[in-house]
């Protein structure tokens, strides 16, 4: 007779793999570019330095030019003209920094009256911001056309260095006295150091830095091949964009379940982030509102949305009358913005999903939510004459393994739920032990 014993693991709030001690687990089975933004008047277009008129190939700046060019960080002002005399824009900087990070795109709300929408720059600087390389002059104003010192674009580097986490981390001794250094801001002086030693700014002929000077495009080619270098930035992955597109079954395989699919939901993406364990699908409704659903593993509740808003509102919900959840709203450049977050604790898993349109008045996200995450009821297994006919028993989704006990006594672990643990194995969080209970 099979002796079937429930909760073999008891229920966690974080994820683990099935892992029991003294030799245990043999095998488990399972049934199973960059966006463009343009503008005609600013750095647009691309090609290679040999494209550009103003741009010698004996030009001390002609090899720095060609690297920021073919790696997409820098392009011309025209099909022809690089212009390398230019003073560099604050708009520019933070753009060039962006399309290192791979161009991602972050929910946060501006409020620089001089940063309009659907600029070359607009996504760069919301990012910039977001991250917290670059701030306004106040509250309203960014300052998008001004031009860029040295020591401004050595802070902006610096503090982009410590995002990755890198930069001083404790006393800096070295010998540092360029023939300026009184020019240097308080605020800018571990940037200048820093970029000074890592030599990606040098003094001119007399061994002044030029702190105060504004940066030109030439320049800042210059510094932006010395900082790749000092940063171990390799060709076109920045701090990458760590979003891999997939299907659904790559949603399953990552973090163990699958999304429903809500009624009228069209033009249906999916993507992961593998190290955190995080899916991702995107979808129209047929009323045109644009929705992003998300599911990762956590050990409470989270907002893994990325929807960085002023949610006002916010409110209790029983998503499928069984997880516990918030609903709340906000506004952002003229549209309505909605989210619902929730918690599955039985399989230690936060939800979220957030609607745009231009008006959700009467639009009930909690229904979506609900689509979104079906409560699915495990098969029944009716036949437990042997492990074999369990097995057989099993649907889409599951998945076994056998654990030995002693020498003499093993076990069948049946789970529901599994996802990929990325260190080549599957994992799970809970499962159902079937044993024979014929101990001596």
């Amino acid at each position: 007779m099979i002796l079937m014993i429930r909760n073999f693991s008891q229920k966690k709030k974080s994820l683990f793999s099935i892992l029991l001690s003294a030799a245990m687990i043999l095998s488990m089975t399972i049934f199973t570019g960059m966006p463009a933004y343009a503008d005609d008047t600013a750095d647009t277009q691309s090609g290679g330095s040999a494209a550009f008129t103003d741009v010698s190939a004996d030009a001390w700046y002609h090899d720095c030019v060609q690297f920021c060019v073919e790696r997409d960080y820098m392009n011309g002002t025209s099909d022809t003209i690089f212009s390398p005399g230019s003073n560099l824009s604050r708009a520019m900087a933070v753009t060039v920094l962006w399309r290192m990070d791979g161009c991602p795109e972050v929910n946060y709300a501006m409020s620089f009256s001089d940063v309009a929408a659907d600029q070359w720059y607009t996504e760069a600087i919301r990012w910039a911001q977001s991250e917290g390389i670059v701030t306004g002059y106040s509250d309203t104003t960014f300052g998008t056309n001004d031009s860029v010192t040295r020591q401004q674009l050595a802070s902006i580097l610096y503090r982009y260095a410590e995002s990755m986490g890198q930069g001083f981390t404790g006393a800096s001794m070295f010998y540092f006295n360029p023939a300026d250094s009184g020019d240097i801001s308080d605020w800018a002086m571990e940037a200048m150091r820093w970029c000074y030693m890592e030599d990606i700014l040098k003094g001119d002929g007399s061994g002044a830095l030029r702190p105060l000077d504004n940066v030109t495009r030439a320049e800042t080619a210059s510094m932006l091949e010395k900082f790749c270098e000092a940063a171990g930035i390799e060709e076109s992955s920045g701090m990458a964009n760590p979003w891999t597109e997939t299907d659904a079954a790559g949603i399953l395989s990552v973090c163990g379940v699958e999304f429903g699919i809500p009624e009228e939901a069209d033009q249906i993406t999916y993507q992961v982030f593998k190290s955190e364990k995080m899916g991702e699908m995107d979808f129209v409704l047929s009323s045109g509102a644009e929705c992003c659903a998300r599911v990762q593993p956590t050990s409470e509740l989270e907002d893994i949305s990325g929807a960085y808003f002023d949610w006002q509102g916010t409110e209790e919900c029983l998503v499928n009358g069984t997880y516990m959840g918030t609903i709340a709203s906000a506004k952002d450049e003229g549209k309505d913005i909605q989210i619902c977050n929730w918690y599955d604790d039985d399989l230690g898993l936060s939800y979220s999903v957030t609607v745009e349109d231009t008006d959700l008045n009467g639009f009930d996200i909690q229904a979506v939510a609900e689509q979104l995450c079906p409560v699915v009821q495990a098969p029944v297994i009716t036949d437990l004459s042997s492990y074999e006919a369990i097995i057989s028993q099993l649907k889409s989704g599951q998945a076994y393994a056998f654990a030995d006990i002693d020498k003499d006594h093993d076990a069948l672990l049946v789970t529901n739920y599994i996802y990929d643990n990325l260190d080549g194995n599957m994992a799970a969080i809970e499962a159902t032990v079937y044993g024979y209970d014929s101990y001596d």
